[in-house]
């Protein structure tokens, strides 16, 4: 018997459950750890406390606003902004 559990309601939740069912048997160790610095440097602690039905567009461009802000030039931005499910 499949047992669902229910989905994550905040996003920090959601990536971390999305980089351990998605992600852990299709990446290297070397591209396991980028990925989870990626992922808990930047989105984790910007959008932290927010649930994932309460994030709108705009804050999505707001926070790739904020990284190119600190010094992260566009492409990097877009590389690291985009990941397969």
């Amino acid at each position: 018997m499949i047992r669902l559990t229910q989905a994550p309601s905040h996003l920090s939740n959601f990536l971390i459950n999305w980089v351990h069912e998605y992600k852990k048997d299709t990446l290297d160790r070397t591209h396991m750890n980028s990925t989870n610095e990626t992922l808990f440097d930047h989105p984790h602690p910007y959008f932290k406390n927010i649930k994932i039905k309460d994030i709108k567009p705009i804050m999505c461009k707001k926070f790739l606003n904020y990284l190119t802000s600190q010094g992260y030039s566009n492409r990097t931005v877009r590389k690291h902004t985009q990941y397969d499910v």
